[in-house]
């Protein structure tokens, strides 16, 4: 049906085109996602100047120490993130006069006035006939994004579904593509799960479109 990866992926970004925005070749991990979707409602939570300081490695990894989870010691955090005490110290006052920590008689947490924009990040693994490596891949996605998904040529629908369970056992999403449509063959489950690469990857998004980047 497709010859080559490039004509499966070209078909599935037509096809999806007219919906929502792409990434080619997304370099969130080594060895890139072959396509990451994005979906944006809001992305007014945080200023210019906040996103700029979340896109420091250090400042986000101490964010995501705390964003959504209880208050921690600067130790606990200089333990986590391997810095210094003073220079975590130095981190935190950065984070703390840009509102987006808040320091609760040596407990740190994150300002509940700070909210993480609300983009839904997607990722595709697409392959013609290894899926088992796609597979692979596919769960290796998931810690960069909400949903993750493998998608496969139509004609290969009796081989995937010999791994319905281990789809669903991973959180996968399974689609199938042929010349004229994309089907959704098993849903995947949101990985809910937020971690310091998740964050990074849609701090770049938010930075990207507050820059006016246009991603395809």
């Amino acid at each position: 049906m497709f010859r080559y990866e490039i004509d499966l992926v070209n078909k599935f970004i037509d096809l999806k085109r007219l919906e929502t925005n792409f990434i080619r070749e997304c370099s969130f991990r080594w060895g890139n996602i072959d396509i990451v979707e994005y979906q944006t409602k809001s992305i007014s939570f945080l200023n210019s100047k906040q996103i700029n300081s979340l896109k420091n490695k250090d400042n986000l990894h101490v964010f995501s120490l705390l964003y959504k989870k209880r208050p921690h010691t600067i130790n606990y955090l200089s333990k986590e993130t391997k810095l210094d005490e003073k220079i975590m110290k130095k981190k935190l006052n950065n984070l703390i006069e840009l509102n987006i920590i808040k320091d609760n008689g040596n407990l740190f947490t994150v300002n509940e006035q700070i909210d993480f924009p609300d983009i839904t990040v997607i990722s595709y693994e697409m392959k013609l006939t290894d899926i088992r490596k796609a597979l692979n891949q596919a769960v290796i996605n998931k810690k960069y994004s909400d949903y993750s998904y493998v998608v496969m040529p139509f004609d290969k629908y009796d081989l995937c579904i010999k791994y319905r369970e281990l789809f669903q056992k991973c959180s996968i999403g399974l689609i199938l593509v042929d010349d004229e449509q994309i089907k959704e063959v098993i849903r995947p489950k949101r990985i809910k799960e937020i971690n310091f690469n998740k964050l990074a990857s849609k701090i770049r998004l938010v930075n990207d479109i507050e820059n006016h980047v246009l991603i395809y």
